[in-house]
């Protein structure tokens, strides 16, 4: 897929079909574990029937999400370095410990919603709205400091 954009020069697109799909899945997930919160977190009785649907649906999609990442990398075994050697002021840092902590207050919040601790999963799903909202919003950072045409 090739484009021009302004006096027939060539621009290759930075992104393909992979990061979309991320773009598209983290998106999901996010609308998903709101829309779980409506029900478990505020208490919202007319969302109850979507809640243990909503959270199941953010946590796999959330899961799945990263591997597309993986898969466009070139050498996605080096992913721990992201981990290991930190740069505080990357938003590709940032976005890498949002992937990590966002998908385990999921599992947590999964785990009281179908235990039927309605209390602990309140605690969960609201600690997990702010944590929802910067994995979606770190994808849209990401296209705003990138130096390419997406």
């Amino acid at each position: 897929m090739e484009g021009r954009v302004i006096y027939n020069i060539f621009h290759h697109p930075s992104f393909g079909v992979l990061i979309a799909t991320y773009f598209y899945l983290t998106g999901l997930s996010a609308g998903s574990f709101i829309l779980s919160t409506l029900a478990y977190g505020f208490g919202i009785q007319r969302y109850k029937p979507l809640g243990k649907t909503g959270i199941v649906l953010a946590t796999l999609l959330l899961i799945l999400a990263p591997l597309f990442l993986l898969l466009h990398v070139g050498r996605p075994l080096r992913a721990w370095h992201l981990f290991v050697y930190l740069h505080a002021t990357s938003p590709i840092t940032w976005g890498s410990f949002f992937l990590t902590i966002y998908p385990l207050n999921c599992l947590i919040y999964g785990y009281y919603i179908f235990r039927g601790d309605e209390g602990k999963a309140r605690v969960f799903g609201l600690m997990g709205i702010p944590l929802a909202i910067a994995v979606h919003g770190y994808t849209g950072f990401i296209l705003a400091v990138i130096k390419a045409r997406p």
